[in-house]
């Protein structure tokens, strides 16, 4: 089973799951609220989406608003039942409570079969999900890809099994990226497949304590390139005009034409220096890839 299809069905499974749990909670509200266990619930949940039906495709509301209008109509429904049906046995024994509950049911099912485009046929509300394509990605590190451990045979095998892009690990240091781009893109042509889009992820540093963070968190930051940004009068300058080398080191390479490549730009910092500086480094970044 490709990884595309296990995610689809486990997607489809916890929704479904999501469905019967929201069941479940009218089930336990209603118990604890009158020790009864209501056996229209199901009903009251069909009769729910049969109005919704109705205003999507009778009314012609948009699909926000259909269910909108199906939670004020089902609450109107409810407090008609309750005052009409329920009120009344209040105080009889569970057992009698229990009985109206399930003839209520029975009552909700006749008069839906009774109205003219309900009746017993199986309908599909249309929402603005349904046509909508959840893409898978995954990351990619460019320094762990060496002889023994290929991450571009990694690249090939994630994007064979569906993932349909991969987001680099943050970008200090331009010739891990180059090899490994490089030997992505001729184990894709070896195995007839097309490359998968390659987003490189960029971030200002400014400071001491954000570049021993970047490291923390496993980024190549060469000693030379911390000497550069921490010594400069503008460090924040400094690291911008770095990651605009980068970039541009790694779209002179021959891979550019066949490997779709992309550039993501985040923060790595909670000052407001350097927050304001990745706004910077998105323009930098975009004018050097638009110059291309």
């Amino acid at each position: 089973m490709l990884l595309v299809d296990l995610l689809q069905l486990l997607v489809a499974g916890v929704s479904l799951g999501c469905v019967y749990a929201l069941v479940a909670l009218g089930f336990v509200l209603i118990y604890k609220a009158t020790e009864t266990v209501n056996f229209a619930q199901g009903d009251l949940m069909m009769l729910g989406a049969f109005f919704a039906l109705t205003g999507a495709t009778v009314l012609g509301l948009p699909y926000w608003l259909t269910i909108a209008f199906a939670i004020a109509v089902m609450a109107l429904v409810g407090m008609l039942i309750e005052r009409i049906v329920l009120r009344p046995v209040l105080g009889h024994p569970a057992f009698t409570v229990v009985m109206v509950t399930i003839g209520a049911g029975f009552v909700l099912r006749g008069v839906v079969t009774m109205i003219p485009g309900w009746g017993t046929e199986t309908y599909a509300l249309a929402t603005p999900f349904a046509d909508k394509v959840m893409r898978v990605g995954g990351v990619v590190i460019a320094e762990r890809h060496s002889a023994q451990r290929s991450e571009a045979a990694r690249l090939l095998a994630k994007g064979i099994e569906g993932c349909t892009y991969f987001i680099s690990q943050t970008v200090y240091h331009a010739p891990p990226t180059q090899r490994l781009l490089r030997d992505y893109l001729r184990d894709c042509r070896g195995a007839g497949v097309a490359p998968r889009r390659v987003i490189l992820t960029f971030a200002p540093c400014g400071r001491e304590k954000t570049l021993a963070f970047l490291r923390w968190l496993g980024v190549n930051v060469a000693p030379e390139t911390e000497r550069a940004i921490l010594g400069a009068p503008s460090p924040l300058a400094k690291s911008i005009e770095i990651c605009r080398d980068n970039l541009r080191r790694i779209l002179d390479g021959a891979y550019r034409d066949a490997i779709p490549l992309g550039v993501n730009v985040e923060s790595v910092s909670i000052n407001r220096d350097e927050i304001d500086a990745s706004v910077e480094l998105f323009h930098a970044l975009k004018e050097t890839l638009e110059g291309r």
